[in-house]
């Protein structure tokens, strides 16, 4: 991914934080931080599975 598209889901993905920040609706807020999830997901990849553990490694 280009770092032009990177800078834009990032953007996109502060914005919504940021609208779901700002709403009173339960329905909205819940929205925003999905669409900002979404976005996040496409910068830095998704998270692991469900019940996927996290391991570190040293």
């Amino acid at each position: 991914m280009s770092e032009d598209d990177q800078a834009y889901f990032s953007r996109r993905a502060e914005e919504e934080i940021s609208r779901a920040q700002a709403s009173h609706h339960e329905a909205a807020v819940s929205a925003h931080y999905r669409l900002a999830g979404y976005y996040l997901d496409r910068v830095f990849g998704p998270g692991p599975e469900p019940g996927e553990l996290l391991v570190s490694s040293r």
